[in-house]
């Protein structure tokens, strides 16, 4: 399983960083060269059910022609290195020499960059990382952020279990023409639900997209604060394949910014080779 290799590591401090506040930015650039993202959208995929969000991410960044700027590096979240994370072919995965880590950031165009997440938050320090990550979008001067989550159905209302697909939450981060362009796609917003009402919200209405513990809602209240506006494309589904699940919510975060995120030449979304090894081996068919 040459393509998709991950080893879980112990916390180790890194001496070549340049601090953020609570999180740690080893950039990947040429010595000397800022960052420079102020002014960018930042989208953030986060661990959920499924975990659409990263499927998406690696849609997003096998297809297009992102550029690695940086890691990150949190105590929040469990260390991993792994290999041939963003390669296409199998070949190419097997020829890759470049480490990725936990947390990267990655530069799609000038003013759109995708941080992705390869492994789970650190038990009790979930909340932490949540201030981590706005600390550092307001320090690096991020425009507004979009967050790519999915759910379980049973959190949801009859029409998003009946319909499927993705929906999306505007806190302030998409322009008219943003909602034009996914309701011109079928991606409606989310809807409200009155399951969490009698909850305490420290965001704008957070009781009625998302229940106290969800970590969708942590992050909203933490960008409201700073403030930065955001949006969230929702997608339900359940832990298994969420392969297509992934595509269609690249395919709406597509029509939330002018980057090219997919080519013409390239067609359909591309998957990395590591996908082949997502669920193990294929069963052999001589033994069922």
């Amino acid at each position: 399983k040459e393509a998709c290799v991950n080893f879980f590591l112990p916390r180790l401090s890194c001496c070549h960083c340049v601090c953020t506040r609570g999180m740690k930015v080893s950039k990947v650039s040429a010595a000397g060269e800022e960052l420079q993202l102020r002014g960018a959208t930042l989208v953030l995929p986060l661990v959920t059910t499924g975990n659409v969000g990263q499927l998406a991410a690696d849609l997003v960044l096998t297809t297009s022609d992102a550029q690695r700027i940086a890691r990150l590096h949190s105590n929040a979240v469990e260390p991993c290195v792994c290999y041939g994370a963003t390669e296409a072919s199998p070949a190419a995965a097997r020829a890759a020499s470049a480490l990725h880590t936990a947390l990267e950031l990655y530069r799609v165009s000038d003013d759109f960059v995708l941080v992705q997440q390869r492994s789970p938050y650190v038990e009790g320090r979930r909340e932490a990382f949540v201030t981590e990550v706005a600390d550092f979008c307001q320090s690096q001067g991020i425009a507004r952020v979009i967050l790519l989550a999915s759910c379980e159905p049973i959190f949801k209302g009859d029409s998003l279990i009946a319909r499927g697909g993705v929906r999306f939450a505007d806190f302030g981060a998409l322009s008219a023409i943003d909602h034009e362009r996914l309701h011109a796609q079928g991606i409606p917003e989310l809807e409200q639900s009155t399951s969490f009402e009698a909850f305490p919200t420290t965001g704008p209405a957070l009781f009625s997209y998302f229940g106290p513990g969800s970590i969708v809602r942590h992050f909203v209240a933490a960008f409201a604060e700073k403030p930065i506006p955001c949006a969230v494309l929702m997608i339900s589904c359940a832990e298994g394949d969420n392969s297509a699940d992934a595509a269609r919510m690249a395919e709406a975060l597509s029509h939330t910014t002018n980057a090219t995120l997919r080519s013409q030449e390239a067609g359909s979304w591309r998957a990395p080779a590591a996908w082949a090894f997502m669920y193990g081996d294929a069963n052999d068919h001589l033994l069922v």
